[in-house]
């Protein structure tokens, strides 16, 4: 999830008069994106891709995500936060209908396991940029282990990269 930090700073105000001291948050927690993942961005609608924000920032560093019931709920009550109560929140179905979408167009590599995904470290690194490449790696790993399929990390489909089998 998103950590904070705080800048403290004295402002000065001459409608006011005299100075202040506020405290300013900001998140100090963030993730790259990178440009080739641009034209799966625009098949996001604007919820799509709040959640898909959400998920990434609430990644572990390796990018792997259990995308539970409480993290569902904890993405509602960030909409509710955020929103201050004035966005319609979408259902467990509508939840569902995007995890599919998002694992479909690549964004989200699943796992075997129930509820256990991955970011793609193709299109976004929740880690320094220079670990990338460690990322991609182990995601190669994990598909050598039967662990994920390889195809979302590939630039075209896998029948492809070994040619006709009939030939």
């Amino acid at each position: 999830m998103s950590q904070y930090s705080h800048l403290k700073r004295f402002i000065t105000d001459v409608k006011f008069g005299g100075k202040k001291e506020i405290s300013i948050p900001y998140v100090t927690s963030c993730h790259t994106v990178y440009f080739n993942a641009q034209h799966l961005f625009l098949q996001l609608k604007p919820m799509e891709r709040c959640y898909f924000d959400f998920l990434v920032e609430s990644s572990q560093k390796d990018g792997f995500v259990l995308l539970d019931k409480v993290l569902k709920d904890q993405f509602l009550e960030h909409l509710v936060k955020v929103g201050g109560g004035k966005i319609k929140l979408p259902s467990p179905k509508g939840l569902h209908n995007t995890t599919v979408k998002l694992v479909d167009l690549g964004l989200l590599i699943r796992t075997t396991k129930k509820a256990e995904y991955y970011i793609n470290p193709k299109y976004v690194c929740v880690t320094a940029p220079s670990k990338r490449m460690e990322l991609i790696e182990k995601m190669f790993r994990l598909a050598e282990q039967g662990l994920i399929i390889p195809s979302p990390l590939l630039d075209k489909p896998i029948e492809e990269y070994f040619g006709d089998p009939e030939k």
